[in-house]
């Protein structure tokens, strides 16, 4: 069976129960999550990783690898798999932490 065919089987028989607006007014009472352990963690690994890849690699390394990545583009030419990893690193990393400190602000 098809969406639609389940669509038209089973709207003939929904039926609505009034609650004169109960489940909107218990829903507004629930408290608000703050947990915000979760964004924490993910704070702390993603500054751990990048601690750990600027300690293994250094700082020098990966700059020239993105100058290196810059240059083929400029240039034209397809750049090492290396130089995408490392802008793809970098890339991921920037996301990552954006949207960790965004829920962390957010609550």
């Amino acid at each position: 069976m098809h969406e639609h065919d389940l669509k038209k089987l089973f709207d003939p028989l929904k039926t609505a129960i009034p609650d004169q607006g109960f489940s909107e007014e218990v829903v507004q009472r629930l408290p608000k999550r703050k947990n915000l352990l979760p964004q924490i963690v993910l704070i702390v690994f993603i500054l751990l990783g990048l601690i750990l890849t600027i300690g293994i690699q250094g700082v020098t390394n990966i700059h020239e690898q993105i100058v290196g990545l810059s240059k083929s583009i400029g240039q034209m030419q397809a750049p090492s798999s290396i130089a995408i990893i490392t802008y793809l690193g970098l890339f991921l990393w920037t996301v990552t932490t954006g949207y960790a400190l965004t829920r962390a602000v957010e609550g």
